[in-house]
């Protein structure tokens, strides 16, 4: 899909696009953004969904770069419904092989994500849980693209041990069951 394309099918004064899930919100709004489309203040797509906000009734104006529910406040505008464009139908697994060979990561490992307030992030096959247990998509393309540092969490800690004063490191499943932490 060329720009011209997608701004005849999803851009006008009376055009809205619904998106029925969170993670069609997030392909369409990085479809948009890659086209030059962007929040009505001038803010990345990829920064927020707001999708969150009126889950499955989201609807999205790139008109002015705005969102709200497609059955209140657009009554005069068209609602298409985004189901995904075979151009960003990515490969299942993709993002968890890109973080196994770029970052040497698995499927589990935690994260913590500069920037991100819900830290850590548990690694799932096809995206990320952050630490309030919702799906995040929000972070992937920044992640692939180096836009943000990441880390490893450590599932290990530094213990002392009281005999011999050394430190050694145990893992955290191991310390919760001695009840260190």
């Amino acid at each position: 899909m060329i720009k011209k394309e997608f701004d005849k099918k999803y851009v006008g004064e009376k055009i809205v696009v619904r998106c029925k899930t969170e993670k069609l919100a997030i392909e369409f709004l990085m479809l948009a953004e890659g086209f030059g489309h962007s929040w009505g203040d001038g803010t990345k797509y990829s920064e927020e969904s707001y999708w969150d906000i009126f889950k499955e009734k989201t609807a999205y104006y790139l008109y002015v770069g705005t969102y709200g529910t497609y059955d209140y406040g657009f009554s005069n505008c068209k609602i298409i419904e985004y189901k995904g464009e075979k151009t960003m139908r990515a490969r299942e697994g993709l993002f968890l092989e890109i973080m196994e060979k770029e970052f040497g990561l698995k499927k589990g490992d935690k994260i913590n994500i500069e920037g991100s307030i819900y830290t850590p992030h548990t690694l799932i096959k096809d995206g990320l849980v952050d630490s309030q247990g919702d799906v995040d998509f929000t972070w992937i393309v920044d992640i692939v693209m180096g836009d943000v540092e990441i880390e490893k969490v450590k599932d290990t800690i530094t213990v002392i041990n009281k005999a011999t004063g050394k430190e050694i490191e145990i893992s955290l499943d191991s310390a919760k069951a001695m009840e260190l932490i």
